[in-house]
């Protein structure tokens, strides 16, 4: 049988024959060396490259932003058989930029120098743009079906097994696994989740970081890492992934990222490593994306975890425990508050605080224990607090309150205060007497001129008064936490009030050698006060300020009368003592409570003098405080205000 001359006999074409047929192509054809220097072009190729001749750099002549790109595609084919094409941007002569499919194929030469043959397909602007909307509408699609997946999951191990599944479904990727530290201090990797690999595959999943990122190609924060096992031995084969088709099994590692932070890693994989190379730009915003929720569905679960751990810290204190939003619906309610109120606060959440919370009255006694209020039907007093609830941007989030049952303690004291009032009552009749024998001693002494017998009974008569002051004190006390002491007003003069004052310390002025000074306006002042107990104010101020000043320094009393807004009378008593600490001048007026100092010195006191006088003051409308001393030495001054004339009645 003879051969058709018109075709070549088996076996190697000759060279100009080879040549002819690439000048015939209507495509562009290039022949390059291992350096990706142009050792042969057809016409085609030299139009298309602007009469550029051989010996130029292929990579040179492109556009700019494909260089990159064909430097690492052109460097692969050198020593892979089979490589997928490149769409590559192209200037032409005339200065436009077109985009060109190249294909390349190795040829083996008989030097065993490798050449490569690119042949390209121009692609008109409309397939070009077609192609770039296809990939656009598929990036778009992939972006929102993993966004709208993660947006739905909370929970982060439903968040990554849901969205591992949603970006492998859309890539059509055979396999993938998300890698996440084991703590937020501790860099190793644990699996956390895996789609499509054998189950003898997951011990080796957490050494693919280290394998992937190695050199000689190390990434950035923002850039996913694609291997194939000619890059290096790879712990994973095509046998782990059984969804696999080929025998080159390509992965890919991108860092999972919030900002700047990496949270960890998501490996995918293909037997097709084009089709991973071509994913590298939406496998970064996925990285971004996904990192994102990760880190949103961490916080969502250390804020579970914060709100279990509070819940169990409200469920095991002994207080009932209100949480009110801004709208004044209720948002948790312990079952301590349930017991307290006799009430079933399961569906209290959600419901208007004043819809499900049972009306209180104020309690009918004031004991120094804050808020309180009771229960009509069951009789039980409750201490409340209540404060505002803001975020760490002062924004109001609502309030807490706390209830406590203190039905026991509002009963002690009110046993306590009635005992006190009794015994009060009880000592007045003796101490009394014991007065008036001391009394009608001092005038049988002085009729037979008994000095020192005078002076005994002097001293006596001087601590039956000190008694008599203690106990109408405690009566007050007992009269003012029971909501009891009432103001009697009278007409007098301020000088008669202070005078009264001051002669009840005459003996024990005269007997220390102590000095009280007056200073007092010259004119009459006419107020209208409850004048005994005004008296006990300045009584107790005055011993307070010879009990804390240092034996021979004088202590001073001060009275000027006041005119804009309100006409009244400013009071101030002045020592030389101890001194009070700024932190503490608000609190000595509390009930039985004494300074630091006073306690650290040994210095005798009750803790009811000041607490009094504070409420005898406020009665009568006034305001008392402490301040440094007048005379800018060690010390301290006491300052009351007065109304110059109350009402005829008032009540505590």
């Amino acid at each position: 049988m003879n051969h058709d001359p018109a075709v070549p006999p088996a076996g190697a074409w000759p060279a100009d024959l080879a040549r002819r047929a690439l000048e015939q192509m209507p495509w562009p054809c290039l022949v390059l060396d291992q350096q990706l220097t142009i050792r042969y072009h057809n016409p085609v190729a030299q139009q298309l490259l602007a009469g550029s001749a051989s010996g130029a750099s292929f990579v040179a002549l492109l556009e700019r932003s494909s260089q990159a790109k064909a430097l690492t595609w052109l460097q692969r084919a050198l020593n892979t058989p089979s490589v997928a094409p490149a769409e590559l941007h192209q200037p032409t002569a005339d200065g436009a930029i077109i985009t060109v499919a190249y294909y390349v194929t190795r040829l083996n030469t008989p030097d065993a120098a490798s050449l490569l043959l690119l042949t390209g397909q121009p692609l008109t602007d409309t397939v070009a743009a077609t192609q770039r909307l296809i990939n656009l509408n598929r990036r778009l699609s992939v972006l929102l079906s993993t966004s709208t997946v993660a947006a739905r999951a909370l929970a982060l191990d439903e968040l990554l097994d849901h969205t591992l599944q949603a970006i492998l479904d859309e890539l059509q990727l055979p396999a993938g696994a998300i890698l996440l530290p084991v703590t937020d201090a501790n860099a190793a990797l644990r699996l956390s989740a895996q789609r499509g690999f054998a189950p003898a595959a997951e011990p080796r999943l957490n050494t693919l970081p280290q394998h992937l990122l190695a050199e000689p190609a190390p990434p950035t924060a923002r850039q996913t890492v694609v291997r194939t096992p000619l890059d290096g031995e790879l712990p994973l084969t095509e046998a782990d992934v059984p969804a696999a088709r080929g025998p080159w099994l390509a992965l890919a590692a991108t860092p999972l990222r919030d900002d700047e932070r990496s949270l960890g890693w998501l490996i995918t994989t293909s037997d097709r490593y084009h089709v991973l190379e071509g994913l590298r730009d939406l496998l970064d915003d996925l990285g971004g994306l996904l990192g994102r929720a990760i880190h949103k569905a961490r916080l969502y679960e250390e804020l579970r975890t914060t709100s279990a751990r509070l819940i169990t810290v409200l469920e095991a204190i002994d207080s009932g425990v209100l949480l009110v939003a801004r709208d004044g619906t209720v948002q948790y309610a312990n079952q301590q508050l349930g017991r307290l109120l006799q009430r079933d606060i399961s569906a209290w959440p959600g419901q208007p605080r004043a819809a499900v919370m049972p009306a209180l009255q104020v309690y009918d006694a004031t004991p120094s224990m804050g808020e309180l209020w009771t229960l009509p039907e069951s009789g039980r007093v409750l201490r409340r607090y209540s404060a505002p609830i803001h975020d760490r941007y002062g924004t109001p989030l609502g309030s807490i309150e706390t209830y406590s049952d203190v039905t026991a303690s509002v009963e002690m004291d009110r046993l306590r205060d009635e005992f006190v009032s009794a015994a009060a009552h009880d000592l007045k009749t003796p101490v009394t007497a014991v007065k008036g024998y001391a009394q009608i001693a001092r005038r049988m002494a002085r009729r037979y001129d008994d000095q020192r017998l005078d002076h005994q009974l002097a001293m006596i008569e001087a601590r039956s008064d000190e008694l008599a002051r203690l106990m109408n004190s405690l009566l007050d006390v007992s009269r003012l936490r029971g909501r009891r002491l009432q103001l009697s007003p009278e007409t007098t003069t301020l000088a008669t009030v202070v005078t009264r004052a001051v002669r009840h310390f005459e003996f024990d002025l005269h007997r220390r050698r102590r000095t009280l000074t007056l200073d007092l306006p010259d004119e009459p002042v006419e107020v209208v006060w409850d004048a005994p107990r005004i008296e006990l104010v300045l009584t107790n101020l005055i011993d307070n300020a010879l009990k804390y000043s240092p034996g021979g320094e004088p202590v001073e009393l001060r009275a000027r009368a006041t005119g804009e807004p309100t006409p009244g009378v400013h009071l101030t008593v002045t020592d030389h003592g101890i001194g009070i600490a700024p932190e503490e001048r608000e609190r000595i007026f509390e009930h039985f409570y004494r300074s630091r100092q006073a306690i650290a010195q040994q210095i005798k006191g009750s803790g009811i003098g000041l607490y009094l006088a504070r409420a005898i003051v406020e009665l009568h409308g006034g305001r008392i405080w402490a301040d440094h001393a007048r005379h800018g030495g060690p010390g301290t001054s006491l300052h009351v205000w007065l109304p110059q004339q109350i009402d005829a009645a008032s009540d505590a």
